[in-house]
């Protein structure tokens, strides 16, 4: 997060950057998930497993590095919204670390259909 790199293509982010986010994550605007080009973010919607199909749960394989414990994370979110700003601060605090997003300039959700992860049509 510090370097300003994509969190899925691992290159520098450009002027727009994007978070996948659930509604919880919106009211604190607080993330442990870093930030991402757009279109990875996007992608990451139909490429991730755990996003993508709504039974499945997280990979929760031991790890070294693990920023947020399991037992901190939030439950799976019914829905998510993929925020578009300019701009994120890191925050780091009892040895976590997290990205405090700018205002969204967009944002778009997604749902779950027929268990898959689909845009929410406008009414």
């Amino acid at each position: 997060m510090e370097k300003r790199l994509c969190g899925v293509c691992g290159r520098a982010l450009g002027y727009w950057i994007s978070f996948v986010v659930g509604p919880i994550t919106i009211r604190i605007r607080e993330t442990f998930m870093p930030a991402a080009h757009p279109e990875c973010a996007e992608a990451s919607l139909r490429l991730c497993p755990y996003l993508y199909l709504e039974e499945r749960d997280r990979s929760l394989k031991p790890s070294d590095n693990h920023i947020v414990p399991p037992s901190e994370l939030p439950p799976k979110p019914d829905r998510v919204a993929l925020w578009l700003t300019r701009s994120y601060e890191i925050v780091r605090q009892n040895g976590s670390e997290y990205a405090r997003f700018a205002a969204a300039k967009r944002m778009q959700w997604f749902v779950y259909e027929h268990g898959v992860l689909v845009p929410e049509a406008r009414p």
